[in-house]
């Protein structure tokens, strides 16, 4: 997927990738075809496949597919509020 590309069509042609390759008996496990998913997303997927993968002995597509449209959805609803960071204007500790 390139950047800034439409996560939905993204997955829906690895779905019908997936899907093809049934069709010519060429099987994945589950987790072989999360852990494929996740590789394809671009580098703004950086901190998110460290955080899905983490702890976890194996992945599900279904779960891995679900948390990458929640991650796009949260992050879709934090671009359009204003309150992205924090930020503390003042005297450091110690100084007059």
């Amino acid at each position: 997927m390139e950047e800034g590309g439409n996560l939905q069509d993204h997955l829906s042609r690895f779905q019908n990738c997936v899907a093809n390759l049934l069709k010519v008996d060429v099987k994945y496990e589950d987790d072989d075809k999360a852990l494929l998913l996740l590789r394809s997303l671009p580098p703004l997927f950086k901190h998110f496949k460290t955080t899905i993968m983490f702890g976890k002995e194996s992945l599900k597509l279904d779960e891995v597919m679900e948390a990458i449209q929640s991650y796009v959805k949260m992050d879709e609803n934090t671009e359009g509020s204003q309150a992205h960071g924090l930020y503390a204007k003042g005297k450091e500790r110690g100084q007059s």
